[in-house]
């Protein structure tokens, strides 16, 4: 790190304000969770949920100490006893985690009145500490990060932060972040994240993450926001992400694969595994034919990538066209041998069906855009 950054490096880090929100109001529904009837009969879903909030300060704090710390000690060297207050409220919070992992484990192994009260008790002591931690921090310490820490360097943090999280854990992390955030966090954060993460998140996340608040309550009202987010963004939307992360892993790498075979006579291996677009037709036809041959389906697969588009701004031709492409991309999968993209085209067949009443100069959505109620006006 450097030892002074300009006034075009400071860093804008309004996600404290989110992850401390979400800090706070995980605590709190994890001791409510503890104590709600029943508790006893959900001890995986309570068990992973609390477990994931100790894991995610612990993270937190972790990534604060490792990078934040060290750089405004060497930076803002006026505000030093402030920064080590930080460090020794992060210790006594440390020992108040440890104290609370243990008594998870022991609620566990044996979730009775005496464990669950010792539990939220627990709880309610790391509650405790953090509201004088957090209040403090917030207040005097993100002015000093914003003014102290680069953009760059506020943004490594984050991802090491996220990277000590497990696989199930993100999901987690994602669906208590739209829980958490107002609708401008919300559409910071979504704006930040890459498209086949945004893709994974809406396919598989927020189903695992609604699950586990279904386990955790009975019903899920604390996934409103959740619930926000899916509505907002059409499911028309989702599809045309799938069919251009298709694209991108199919379509794109045939032309220079094409080009390699023009030049060197043999296709490119993958990692020495296997030929790539290596099939019937590879082995059938001569080079010339096999590079047009890929050319050809790159042509094709951008025309998938172009009705994605079309679906993307939710037109009914998008879905026609996305949909008639693929008995023409299947014999490119056959005579190529990719069996990868008969998966991405059971998923752009479901999505399809699926967006396909929201989808303009659908009957379902004249019906809604009509005036005068359920139905078209005449």
């Amino acid at each position: 790190m450097t030892a002074h950054i300009s006034a075009a490096q400071v860093s804008d880090p309004w996600e404290m304000a989110l992850i401390h929100s979400l800090i706070r109001r995980g605590f709190e529904q994890a001791e409510a969770a503890v104590l709600r009837p029943g508790a006893a009969t959900r001890t995986d879903a309570v068990s992973e949920y609390v477990g994931f909030h100790l894991d995610g300060l612990h993270a937190h704090h972790a990534t604060e100490d490792e990078f934040i710390w060290p750089a405004l000690h060497a930076r803002a060297t006026m505000s030093g006893a402030l920064i080590r207050r930080m460090e020794e409220q992060h210790s006594g919070l440390h020992d108040a985690l440890d104290e609370t992992q243990r008594q998870l484990t022991a609620w566990a192994a044996a979730p009775t009145t005496d464990t669950s009260t010792a539990l939220a008790s627990a709880l309610s002591t790391v509650t405790e500490r953090l509201m004088e931690h957090l209040t403090e921090e917030e207040r005097d310490v993100v002015p000093l990060i914003a003014a102290h820490i680069t953009q760059a360097e506020w943004d490594h943090a984050g991802k090491a932060a996220f990277s000590k999280f497990t696989p199930t854990q993100r999901f987690i992390a994602m669906g208590e972040m739209l829980a958490t955030a107002d609708p401008t966090q919300s559409a910071l954060m979504l704006a930040g994240i890459p498209g086949p993460i945004k893709v994974v998140w809406r396919l598989v996340g927020r189903r695992r993450y609604e699950r586990l608040m279904s386990a955790l309550w009975g019903e899920s009202p604390q996934t409103s926001s959740i619930h926000q987010e899916s509505t907002s963004t059409p499911r028309s939307r989702t599809a045309a992400w799938v069919t251009w992360a298709y694209g991108a892993m199919f379509g794109v790498p045939a032309v220079p694969v094409a080009v390699f075979l023009a030049e060197n006579g043999r296709l490119p291996s993958l990692w020495g595994l296997f030929d790539m677009y290596g099939g019937p037709w590879s082995s059938s036809f001569p080079d010339d034919r096999v590079v047009t041959l890929l050319v050809a389906y790159a042509g094709l697969v951008l025309a998938a990538v172009y009705s994605g588009w079309l679906l993307w701004q939710s037109r009914k031709a998008g879905a026609v066209l996305n949909l008639a492409l693929l008995p023409l991309e299947a014999v490119f999968w056959i005579g190529f041998a990719l069996p990868v993209p008969w998966l991405f085209a059971v998923a752009r067949v479901a999505l399809v069906a699926r967006a396909w009443p929201e989808l303009s100069g659908s009957n379902r959505q004249q019906a809604v855009a009509a005036p005068g109620g359920n139905r078209p006006s005449t």
